[in-house]
């Protein structure tokens, strides 16, 4: 008697700190956050990263987190992107650092904001610093 075992597809590309695709979401939130910037005064302009984290889609334990991209609002420049990453599981909580290469105009994944597993750990990205 022959026994079936399932196999479970292999992944070919990892996605996560991968460039992806814009779509029509990112193109106008990029063309609102640039506008937005050229009204500030000229010191909050250059104190503003030109890197920002976009929630977009479902994903996680019960479809509960987002997923988190970084899009560069910048049309001319590709930044080295640092990233804090704060978790929290139950009572134990912690942070960690992500540096990604964001290519100029472009969107790169993060990941979703919590697990898919019990316990749930939940994160909250954001940018602190661009080079």
């Amino acid at each position: 008697m022959a026994t079936t075992t399932k196999v479970r597809p292999k992944v070919d590309k990892v996605i996560i700190g991968k460039k992806m695709p814009l779509n029509n979401e990112d193109i106008h939130l990029i063309e609102e956050s640039r506008k937005e910037k050229e009204a500030l005064p000229e010191n909050e302009r250059l104190a503003r990263f030109d890197n920002i984290i976009h929630r977009s889609g479902w994903c996680g334990f019960a479809n509960g987190g987002q997923v988190d991209y970084i899009l560069n609002t910048n049309p001319r420049k590709t930044y080295n992107v640092t990233v804090n990453i704060d978790w929290r599981r139950g009572i134990e909580n912690g942070f960690f650092t992500e540096t990604h290469v964001v290519p100029a105009g472009g969107k790169v994944m993060l990941g979703c904001t919590q697990t898919n597993n019990i316990p749930v750990t939940k994160y909250h990205r954001r940018v602190v610093g661009e080079v």
